[in-house]
């Protein structure tokens, strides 16, 4: 049986979470053009990542998604 230590489980939140962040940063820069970095440097959260991730991909403008304060095109 293999040990995993706490260590180990926060190392793969992380990942996972900044691999979800990553994903949703391709995404909203492949819908809406080039991102702010007060946007980029913004979206940390897991929880409005999520959330992000999930609206991402049918949202109209990143206005819809909150977003739309800190955006250049």
């Amino acid at each position: 049986m293999e040990y995993v230590t706490s260590w180990e489980e926060r190392g793969v939140e992380k990942g996972r979470v900044e691999g979800m962040r990553e994903t949703l940063l391709v995404i909203l820069t492949t819908r809406f053009g080039v991102l702010d970095p007060a946007l980029v440097s913004r979206i940390q959260s897991p929880h409005e990542l999520k959330e992000l991730l999930q609206n991402a991909l049918t949202a109209s403008s990143l206005h819809e998604l909150g977003l739309a304060s800190v955006t250049t095109s």
